[in-house]
């Protein structure tokens, strides 16, 4: 039975998720259609503005609360759980940020014809070692977290990492693509 807490954060969540911005109207279509864009904003680093950050803000809140949902956690459980994860969501914000930021910089020495390999060999490493330190806190996550969830509720947290994205993803796609009159039964 869900409580009228875990109600109330469903229901955020989707009221946060109804109020973003429609992702495709937001795009901006150059010449070559939306493929070009996407090679180009990947090849060049571009940019994509505060409105992609509040996308993911958005994403990242309803991700937890269905995660809050799913584990059906009770009031104590439900404070210390919240204090674990903003503690591992922080950590690995700052961590993707700075992969995010060295992966720019080696886009641009990927476009520079005169740029040394051994710069471009330091900046892979740094990602490498920073992924291994995004990887770490994911381990210490999953080790604060089994002190405070039962062994279900971590069966939930493992199926619930595991199957989020990838199934947010094809509703996603499912969204971009949706399927053509033939392809219907």
């Amino acid at each position: 039975m869900m409580s009228i807490r875990n109600k109330i954060l469903l229901l955020a969540g989707l009221a946060v998720l109804m109020l973003m911005p429609d992702p495709i109207s937001a795009q901006v279509m150059m010449p070559g259609g939306p493929q070009f864009q996407m090679d180009r904003d990947f090849m060049h680093g571009q940019n994509r503005g505060p409105r992609w950050k509040e996308h993911g803000r958005n994403l990242d809140n309803f991700r937890m609360f269905k995660m809050l949902e799913i584990l059906e956690l009770d009031d104590e459980q439900n404070d210390r759980f919240i204090g674990v994860f903003s503690g591992y969501r922080t950590t690995t914000k700052k961590i993707n940020e700075e992969i995010e930021s060295v992966i720019r910089s080696l886009i641009d020495d990927l476009h520079n014809p005169d740029i040394a390999v051994d710069s471009i060999v330091t900046k892979t490493e740094r990602v490498k070692k920073l992924r291994q330190e995004r990887e770490k806190a994911r381990d210490k996550f999953h080790a604060d977290a089994a002190a405070i969830l039962n062994p279900i509720q971590i069966a939930r947290l493992t199926v619930f990492e595991e199957r989020f994205e990838r199934e947010l993803l094809e509703a996603l796609r499912g969204f971009r693509n949706p399927p053509t009159p033939s392809d219907e039964p």
